[in-house]
């Protein structure tokens, strides 16, 4: 900043240097010619040409002044406000090393994303507090009478986008159909809706990072802090069906508005029961597990 208030100053005096010069020129030639009356005319000329330099001269000094005057007060006022921005800056500085010392760690960034896990609510269309909905949708997967498609179950959107349809069933496409529970009308706890589709919700919970699904609990980890999201029932397709995976369903099933019990050739959902009474053909020990009683699971976050 100070380097350019002495550009601005070198600048005027270059200037007057320069009017001065022309004064003195002539000044020179009003000595020359003085002494000779027919030299009378230039001598005028020469007196006129000296009160217009002196004119001009006296006007860019003057401008120089002003325009010296306003960038000296601009210099001034961007000093002022980049000292006040170094307080500003050594002021948080100061804050965050007192944290710091109090607290042992860096407070974290409120621009810093929080932790969260995401994962599927089967058999509800809401989610335990406290994780919040993302969306709601039903559950579906292959037909468990046809020997392609996908065997895995997804939570599909109620709000479906599409990008370029073709309209009416085309040959040499994979199908997805609404998922079921079935129980054969012979285990009560399902008893309510079998037959009605399966609903779903992808939960998401902050301040966690990990979701496990433990197969045969209702509970979760004592060590290391688990949550406890929901328990249910392990369900799957049946043993002589088309396979697919095995989820865990709320004990609190819900069955999607407007559904019926009327068997549909889409997916199902079977509840599980476990298999040991023939270890040599690879079932379960039989101690814990009890051969023919259903499994429970648990969801669990931390």
């Amino acid at each position: 900043m100070e380097d350019t208030r002495t550009i601005m100053e070198n600048k005027q005096d270059d200037s007057a240097s320069t009017g001065y010069a022309r004064l003195r020129e002539e000044l020179s030639k009003i000595s020359a010619s003085s002494s000779s009356k027919p030299h009378r005319q230039i001598l005028i000329g020469s007196v006129l040409v000296i009160l217009f330099t002196l004119c001009g001269l006296l006007g860019g000094i003057i401008a120089l002044r002003v325009h010296l005057q306003l960038t000296s007060s601009s210099l001034d006022q961007t000093e002022g406000q980049v000292s006040a921005y170094k307080n500003v800056i050594n002021n948080l500085t100061a804050i965050l090393a007192s944290n710091v010392n109090q607290h042992g760690r860096k407070p974290q960034s409120a621009f810093v994303s929080e932790p969260s896990v995401v994962y599927i609510h089967w058999g509800a269309s809401s989610c335990p507090e406290p994780a919040e909905v993302i969306y709601e949708g039903v559950t579906a997967s292959g037909s468990t009478n046809k020997s392609g498609g996908g065997s895995n179950y997804l939570c599909m959107t109620l709000n479906p986008d599409y990008l370029a349809p073709k309209g009416g069933r085309q040959g040499g496409r994979s199908y997805i159909y609404g998922a079921e529970y079935r129980n054969g009308h012979d285990y009560q706890p399902l008893n309510n809706i079998h037959g009605h589709d399966a609903p779903c919700a992808a939960c998401r919970v902050r301040r966690r990072s990990t979701f496990l699904m433990i197969p045969g609990a209702t509970t979760c980890p004592t060590k290391g802090n688990w949550t406890l999201e929901y328990y249910g029932y392990l369900m799957s397709s049946r043993t002589d069906f088309k396979r697919s995976e095995y989820i865990c369903v709320d004990s609190f099933a819900e069955s999607v508005p407007g559904s019926n019990d009327e068997f549909q050739d889409g997916a199902i959902l079977f509840p599980v029961e476990a298999y040991c009474n023939n270890r040599a053909n690879g079932g379960l020990p039989c101690s814990p597990y009890v051969d023919g009683f259903e499994l429970t699971c648990a969801v669990c976050t931390v």
